[in-house]
């Protein structure tokens, strides 16, 4: 994520997530790639819900 490639980065968390789906810390990452996205209204939903 940090070279600016956020929508491979949310390909890359997805993955994980099949594997994990309540792993907090990858629900927080992809948050934050769709936020840096613009896509701010999953952004926040995924990040409450990992907060859950």
């Amino acid at each position: 994520m940090k070279l600016g490639q956020y929508e491979a980065a949310i390909s890359s968390y997805d993955r994980a997530l099949a594997v994990n789906p309540d792993d907090p810390q990858t629900l927080t990452n992809r948050g934050n790639a769709l936020r840096y996205t613009g896509r701010y209204d999953e952004a926040i939903a995924l990040t409450i819900s990992s907060l859950v």
